[in-house]
C-alpha cells in the first residue's frame, strides 16, 4: 500500500510540475504608418505634425519612406525654408501613403 501511494505521488508531483512550466507568449504586430516620397529629395527638408522640420535620409532612388504616427497627420515638405508640400493625411495601422514631390 506504501509502495502504490509511493508511485501516486510521485505522478502527481511530476504533473504538477510539468504543467507549472509551461508559458505561453502572444507578439503584437507593430503599428506603424508610412508615407512613401517620390521625387528629387536632395536639399529638402520635411515636418510631421508641425515638428521641427528635418533632412530625408539619403537615399540611391528618388523614393524615400518615412515613418508617421498613426491617426491625423500633417506632413510638409520644405525648399530652402520655403512650404513647397502640404498634406494632411489620415492613417491607419500598415497604410503606406504615396506623395509625389512637386
Amino acid at each position: 500500500m506504501n509502495l502504490l501511494k509511493s508511485i501516486i505521488l510521485g505522478i502527481s508531483l511530476t504533473f504538477v510540475t510539468a504543467c507549472g512550466t509551461v508559458t505561453h507568449t502572444t507578439s503584437q504586430a507593430e503599428e506603424a504608418a508610412y508615407i512613401v516620397v517620390k521625387g528629387d529629395v536632395a536639399n529638402k527638408t520635411y515636418s510631421v505634425n508641425n515638428s521641427t522640420p528635418v533632412a530625408f535620409p539619403e537615399s540611391k532612388m528618388d523614393t524615400v519612406r518615412v515613418q508617421v504616427p498613426l491617426g491625423t497627420v500633417l506632413f510638409q515638405v520644405y525648399k530652402a525654408d520655403k512650404l513647397i508640400l502640404n498634406r494632411k493625411l489620415f492613417l491607419s495601422n500598415n497604410d503606406n501613403r504615396e506623395v509625389t514631390l512637386p
